[in-house]
């Protein structure tokens, strides 16, 4: 449970800079209508759904550690791959594919959570403040660190965090085996 929470809370990091400093990188410096931003966080929100109705319907990632990596490495990549992009059709595309890799995250925090639990609300109150306290990371973190520097500066600061949790996500992992 432990390295699907971390993950969790990496991708709250990244998704709070999505929810409320994109908008802004967008309108200032990309131009954008506030209706094409809405529409490209629309489009995240929307590829989320679809993904928690895949994880949710089928099991095949249930207790497949890869599954937890993979959610931290897509991060990762997508991390990245945000610093060049400036078109709105690029960031439509990527954000669809952060919706997919925040479903994983999310849906593998859920599952290894509460599964073999017996304090199920406990470990939920967990999920819920690791959740909150990455949105509050990465609106307060990512709004200084974007005012401050830049966009492409921020995503690199991201990338640094998002790989350290990487390294000790799959430390943990191994850790267990």
């Amino acid at each position: 449970r432990y390295p699907a929470w971390l993950g969790l809370f990496l991708v709250y990091i990244l998704l709070a800079v999505f929810f409320n400093i994109f908008p802004l990188f967008a309108k200032d410096d990309l131009h954008l209508s506030e209706s094409r931003i809405g529409f490209l966080l629309l489009i995240r929100a929307s590829f989320s759904a679809l993904g928690f109705w895949i994880l949710g319907r089928y099991g095949f990632w249930h207790f497949r550690k890869r599954y937890i990596i993979l959610g931290v490495v897509g991060l990762l990549i997508l991390d990245l791959a945000f610093i060049p992009i400036r078109g709105a059709l690029a960031f439509g595309l990527a954000l669809a594919l952060l919706g997919l890799v925040h479903a994983l995250c999310y849906n593998s925090s859920i599952f290894y959570g509460a599964s073999g639990a017996v304090d199920r609300t406990r470990r939920m109150t967990i999920n819920e403040a690791l959740l909150t306290a990455g949105q509050i990371i990465g609106s307060i973190g990512g709004g200084i660190l974007y005012q401050g520097l830049s966009w492409s500066s921020l995503f690199m600061f991201l990338g640094v965090l998002l790989a350290a949790g990487l390294g000790f996500q799959a430390w943990l992992l191994a850790r267990r085996i």
